[in-house]
């Protein structure tokens, strides 16, 4: 603290004649640290954009990666916002407490320690961090099997069944299946399909992306670096610091399924690391720990990124250059369902630049007339 010539601890805290309870009051007011007010206003733009469970993550987000002065204080001004949706089914002291058991998961999952809030964590130990049964499993069931009707039956019906009979009748080698398809055919949907069956049968599941934005599309969503604690950024020599005794170990140990969308973005150093990680937590040698992995992607996108990579170098980083590789059942998805009647050349064009066969020569791509600016660009 920058308090010239101080005689006392108490001198410490004062400012401007004003002494303050703690140090770190004394600070804001000497303008050394942010106070809570910057964070209000984030909290106080995002009300009008999210729902109470986003309006809750991004409170866990703030806990984990801002250094929030008072969080109680903070919770109590956006309460109404925080467990609104909650009241639904329970009391306002029990919905509170039920928001406060889900921000700090979630900031626990994020890395942060609960001992980094001192006054937050008496608060937790007084009311308990026990899980409340919040999963209707009957509801996930039938969402799950509406949603199983609707699959195409020749394409992603396939995939479901496959992992769900390994589910209910599990084997000693595991099961690792890779869904192929290029966007719009129903990968992601597929995969919401086999999470609200699994979660419905009372499964565990862990969902997981390459990328935050990926993740983010799935409740329960994680990047692969929190799921298994791999460095960042990840390099060729990098490794997970994972303990398969902590509690995020024991996490991974107890899941029956393994969701790993946008799988083509990891290089196949990360899959091999995996590998080993779920060997060292299950306790034997047998690929992926001997765990139901469901991964799925499009090659045709974003591959793993090298800095100062050659082509070759690039593709010999995929995953399916990995010795791995030949242990994965694939499934190919070719039905687009988002595309509009009308969109049907451009879905062919857009194919074929990812399949490398547009144009004369495969490393350019010619724009199409109709897709030129001649004017406005605002305005057209």
């Amino acid at each position: 603290m920058a308090v010239p010539g101080p005689t006392s601890f108490e001198d410490l805290r004062t400012v401007n004649g004003t002494k303050y309870d703690s140090n770190r009051e004394a600070c804001v007011a000497l303008g050394l640290v942010i106070n809570d007010k910057l964070y209000e206003d984030t909290l106080f733009e995002a009300i009008n954009h999210s729902n109470p469970n986003q309006f809750r993550y991004l409170f866990a987000r703030l806990l984990a990666h801002c250094d929030l002065g008072n969080p109680l204080e903070l919770f109590d001004k956006f309460e109404e916002n925080l467990i609104k949706d909650l009241l639904k089914k329970w009391g306002k002291e029990d919905a509170k407490k039920v928001a406060w058991r889900r921000i700090v998961k979630s900031m626990l999952n994020q890395d942060k320690q609960l001992s980094d809030y001192p006054e937050l964590q008496a608060y937790m130990n007084e009311i308990g961090m026990q899980e409340e049964a919040t999963l209707d499993l009957k509801a996930l069931s039938e969402k799950g099997m509406n949603m199983y009707n609707t699959l195409t039956p020749s394409e992603q019906r396939p995939v479901v069944d496959t992992v769900i009979e390994q589910l209910k009748n599990p084997t000693k080698e595991g099961l690792c299946i890779f869904v192929d398809g290029p966007g719009g055919t129903g990968k992601s949907y597929t995969f919401n399909t086999i999470l609200n069956l699994a979660l419905g049968m009372g499964k565990k599941v862990l969902i997981m992306a390459w990328s935050g934005i990926a993740a983010s599309l799935y409740p329960m969503g994680r990047t692969c670096h929190n799921a298994f604690k791999l460095d960042f950024p990840f390099e060729n020599d990098s490794n997970s610091s994972l303990k398969p005794s902590s509690e995020h170990g024991k996490m991974i140990q107890e899941a029956d399924l393994i969701i790993w969308d946008e799988f083509p973005m990891a290089p196949r150093h990360a899959l091999e690391v995996i590998d080993d990680k779920l060997q060292e937590i299950m306790g034997n040698t047998v690929t992926m720990g001997g765990k139901i992995l469901c991964t799925g992607g499009d090659f045709r996108q974003c591959c793993p990124i090298i800095e100062n990579a050659t082509t070759e170098e690039t593709i010999n980083a995929s995953v399916c250059c990995s010795p791995l590789w030949k242990e994965f059942q694939k499934f190919i998805l070719t039905e687009n369902k988002r595309a509009l009647e009308d969109e049907v050349e451009f879905k062919k064009m857009i194919l074929s630049v990812g399949d490398g066969t547009f144009g004369d020569n495969p490393d350019f791509i010619e724009i199409p007339e109709q897709c030129k600016s001649k004017g406005d660009i605002v305005q057209e």
